[in-house]
């Protein structure tokens, strides 16, 4: 038996390459008798993605709100004594966004590397064959950490009013004192 040697048959395997996609074409033609023709296309893809995101807000806040002392003291008469009002506001707004969309996208397998196969003019008591392997892989690894921390204190004292030691006594009052903390946090993580 003869064995077809590679000047006698026409073997052509072309490939391109566009955009990381392979296109291929296989032709074999014109096989005399009692011939083998084999072509073996392998081709391999991998692609690996490492996206790590560390996102930290800190609010530290601290507000003391206190009103002042008020006295109407060794007066014959005494008067009205009174003392102001105070308040606090604190306010804290934090709006995170992390898209690490974009590191799990173009995962396309790779067309096999044979691409289109055309056998022509094969001899008798003779084979043609084409063996394509493609292998495909894609590993992507997100890592994503947010860490956020909102510390508020606030303190409000109402001052003391005192009227003492008149012959007559007069008012007294303490004013009022407000705190008001608001806080908002949007997280939003797309992957």
């Amino acid at each position: 038996m003869r064995k077809l040697l590679l000047g006698a048959a026409s073997i052509i395997a072309s490939a391109g390459v566009t955009a990381g996609v392979a296109a291929a074409q296989t032709t074999i033609s014109d096989i005399g008798p009692d011939s083998d023709a084999t072509v073996n296309a392998d081709q391999s893809w991998s692609r690996e993605v490492t996206s790590s995101n560390d996102l930290n807000v800190e609010n530290n806040h601290d507000a003391t709100a206190a009103s002042g002392d008020a006295e109407n003291t060794d007066n014959n008469s005494g008067g009205g004594a009174s003392t102001g009002d105070t308040g606090n506001n604190s306010g804290f707004t934090a709006d995170l966004s992390v898209d690490s969309s974009a590191s799990s996208v173009n995962t396309t397998a790779v067309t096999p590397a044979t691409g289109d196969v055309t056998i022509s003019d094969v001899g008798p008591n003779s084979s043609a064959t084409v063996n394509a392997s493609s292998t495909n892989t894609s590993t992507v690894d997100l890592n994503n950490t947010i860490n956020v921390e909102n510390n508020v204190t606030q303190n409000a004292t109402s001052g003391h009013a005192t009227v003492n030691g008149n012959g007559t006594g007069g008012d007294a009052s303490t004013g009022s004192v407000t705190n008001t903390s608001t806080s908002s946090i949007t997280l939003s993580v797309k992957q």
